[in-house]
């Protein structure tokens, strides 16, 4: 009898995962505020960005749960104060959810995902919202996931113990059967560990792991080093089923 094979199920973040940041607020902002006649210098913009970005997307500090549209919107409504203009919140929070969806599929995605799908129960879990506009633009590119898991349908953000609860629950597997791919040595890295689910760090931009992150269980700069990894398992979960 063929040894049983660890992963069955693979669990996918989303950004700087599968799709990247080319659409993001950092570059819509300034043209929000140039279209009230303020013109920012960009090297200080994006320091201030930076800046008051990693405070309110501090997922372990953010309680109570509040939506990621709703964090955009503070995002928005502290900008504008920071530069003295009065625009409307509404229309351009919009405005921004429609660019976020411009961000781009990174292209071995479109090449890997497929072959997974073939061999791996596949899940999609991400701090947003149920109608995140990548999420949208995966499923509208024909990729899916036997199972997709929102932050907000979750009532928490990763790396909270409770989101990773609903997801194993979910892929209906056990948490040795699964390996959670992300990005993020907090939200991911951290919060699979503590799940008792093994973690391949898609690293893209070659980041140095922050001190006190325990190491992930695999390091990859792309999907295609992913695949290579995950390939035997694949085959030999193939061979099981037959």
């Amino acid at each position: 009898m063929t040894e049983k094979t660890p992963f069955r199920g693979l669990i996918f973040d989303i950004l700087h995962t599968l799709i990247d940041d080319s659409g993001f607020p950092k570059k819509i902002i300034p043209q929000f505020l140039a279209e009230s006649g303020v013109k920012v210098d960009r090297n200080h913009f994006n320091q201030e960005y930076d800046a008051f970005g990693k405070s309110l997307f501090d997922w372990p500090n953010i309680h109570p749960f509040v939506s990621i549209r709703e964090l955009h919107r503070q995002r928005l409504m502290h900008f504008y104060a920071q530069y003295a203009v009065t625009r409307n919140i509404e229309k351009d929070l919009g405005r921004l959810w429609e660019y976020i969806g411009s961000s781009k599929i990174y292209p071995d995605v479109t090449e890997i995902l497929p072959k997974l799908r073939r061999f791996f129960k596949l899940g999609l879990l991400s701090n947003a919202d149920k109608d995140d506009p990548l999420i949208r633009k995966l499923l509208g590119k024909g990729f899916r996931f036997d199972v997709i898991l929102t932050s907000e349908e979750a009532g928490c953000y990763k790396p909270h113990p409770h989101i990773f609860e609903i997801m194993i629950e979910k892929m209906a597997l056990k948490p040795g059967e699964l390996l959670m791919i992300g990005d993020s040595p907090q939200a991911d890295i951290v919060g699979a560990h503590r799940a008792g689910i093994a973690v391949a760090w898609i690293n893209r931009q070659k980041k140095k792991l922050p001190p006190g992150i325990n190491h992930p269980t695999y390091e990859f700069s792309n999907l295609n080093d992913l695949w290579q990894c995950l390939k035997p398992i694949a085959v030999t979960n193939e061979k099981q089923e037959h």
